[in-house]
């Protein structure tokens, strides 16, 4: 692919588009995916997150990318950078959301870790954090698995509620 931004061993990183609608339906309609999120998204809503994926290209020059197999071509997920605003600093953060059919295959780990490498050689990042929810145990484990520490406890307000998340941390070495 022309536009593919960078690979891992499986994985091909390209920038999200509405030609991306019918496998990002398959994520955010998932209540398994989407369970951290406490709900679903609707059409309106997709559209949007590819809206403001795009906008965090111009922006920043990174996002949430879409990651697909590299010998299938199937989407396999979104996984990306993306800027976050902890504690009234400005950071970089990594995270992802993979389809339901290719979780426990290490697309996960494959993903962010690509990310993380991106972040450091491309973007010059000092450190890269995941602001994580503490009942999504499998990303957690995935965070400490690659060497990311517990930093810190945030209060995200998301749709009226107050969600207590962990961020994570993993210096540029």
């Amino acid at each position: 692919m022309n536009d593919t931004i960078f690979t891992t061993l499986r994985l091909a990183f390209r920038p999200l588009s509405v030609t991306e609608l019918p496998d990002l339906i398959q994520i955010f309609e998932d209540k398994r995916v989407m369970y951290a999120w406490e709900h679903t998204f609707d059409i309106e809503q997709i559209n949007a997150w590819i809206a403001t994926a795009e906008k965090n290209y111009k922006i920043h020059g990174y996002g949430f990318w879409a990651a697909y197999h590299t010998l299938s071509g199937a989407m396999v997920g979104v996984i990306g950078l993306i800027p976050e605003t902890i504690n009234n600093m400005q950071e970089i953060g990594v995270a992802y959301l993979l389809k339901h059919q290719y979780w426990g295959n290490g697309y996960g780990v494959e993903g962010v870790v690509g990310c993380i490498k991106y972040g450091f050689d491309q973007l010059n990042a000092p450190s890269i954090i995941a602001d994580i929810r503490p009942n999504n145990i499998p990303s957690v484990k995935l965070a400490m698995s690659i060497g990311m520490k517990e930093e810190d406890t945030i209060i995200k307000h998301y749709r009226g509620q107050e969600m207590p998340h962990t961020v994570y941390r993993i210096k540029r070495p």
